[in-house]
């Protein structure tokens, strides 16, 4: 169960790729890091702040590139980070096929490779070959303290919504499996309907679910993953002549600014944060590589959970 009190932890998959099987640091006190950020999101800009404190904190040299969401732009940007002779490289990969090659190529100059917050397909690159380790928000907890939450504030019985993004599959799975692992505790939580898609800011789609929940009185909670979807949720809640608080209780993940003022005014029940904290675990790999101590192949970062017992005083940490 998350605190949210409780500072970020991590949670180490079983699997340990040995250092000395695949590229190797060597072992120095000064270093020079690499990163190839994906896009610009406040979320990864909060993800690269992370790194580059943790990479400041050690006196290490950073240089960083964003690929502005262009997946070919990124396997030019990691091209340029290995022509500068980096030591250890960190990804937040866009499309595992086409940074396969270059991912080969770091690997022909001992160049460790550091994967950072999304799944990738293990057919076309596998740990202890193409990356040495993979860190990632756990998104199944975030899915599970989520129906935690949920079950004690709705006492144990709840009709439920869900809305989920199946363009995110993988990643959706992870949710809807910790969510639903949860709710096992509880016979009285019944999943009513379950809807695929997104929820963004079409006025058609926030109409369509307001429907479903004039189709579906019963419904007093949901569940939406990811966070567009449960914001999607609520203002479908407006949309059906609902206020907000007065509605159903909606859970999601997230963990920006606006999600908490959200859970302030009562458009959302919880939010698991999806934290972009990511530098204390992944230059936590960096180090173990650099000692040649064995790394974790999956490593997991969970966060806070934010209602309203705490939206309000963690407001100013949210990023």
């Amino acid at each position: 169960m998350f605190d949210s009190k409780l500072p970020v932890r991590l949670c180490a998959a079983a699997t340990l790729v040995l250092a000395l099987g695949g590229p190797a640091i060597q072992a120095r006190s000064s270093l020079n890091v690499g990163f190839s950020q994906a896009d610009v999101t406040t979320w990864r800009w909060s993800e690269t702040t992370s790194l580059q404190r943790e990479a400041e904190r050690r006196g290490y040299r950073w240089t960083t590139l964003n690929a502005k969401g262009d997946a070919r732009q990124q396997a030019k940007d990691v091209r340029d980070l290995l022509a500068r002779h980096i030591d250890v490289l960190f990804v937040a990969p866009l499309n595992a096929d086409v940074l396969k090659p270059v991912l080969a190529q770091a690997r022909s100059q001992r160049v460790p490779v550091i994967l950072l917050d999304t799944l990738v397909d293990a057919d076309i690159l596998k740990p202890g070959r193409d990356y040495s380790s993979l860190v990632t928000p756990d998104f199944e907890a975030e899915g599970r303290v989520l129906g935690e939450w949920l079950i004690r504030e709705m006492h144990g019985k709840a009709h439920i919504l869900e809305v989920l993004d199946d363009s995110m599959r993988p990643v959706t799975r992870l949710y809807r499996q910790g969510f639903r692992n949860a709710l096992k505790a509880a016979p009285g939580m019944k999943i009513v309907l379950t809807k695929s898609g997104l929820l963004l800011d079409e006025v058609s789609k926030f109409n369509a679910v307001a429907a479903v929940l004039r189709q579906h009185p019963e419904i007093d909670a949901a569940f939406g993953a990811p966070e567009w979807n449960g914001v999607g949720l609520a203002y479908a809640q407006i949309a059906g002549g609902q206020l907000p608080g007065k509605g159903i209780t909606v859970v999601t993940m997230g963990g920006e600014k606006h999600n908490l003022r959200d859970v302030i005014e009562g458009l959302l029940g919880a939010v698991a944060e999806e934290t972009p904290n990511l530098g204390p675990a992944a230059f936590k790999v960096l180090d173990d590589l650099n000692a040649r101590r064995p790394v974790a192949s999956w490593i997991k970062v969970t966060g806070r959970v934010y209602d309203r017992r705490n939206a309000e005083q963690l407001l100013d940490d949210a990023w």
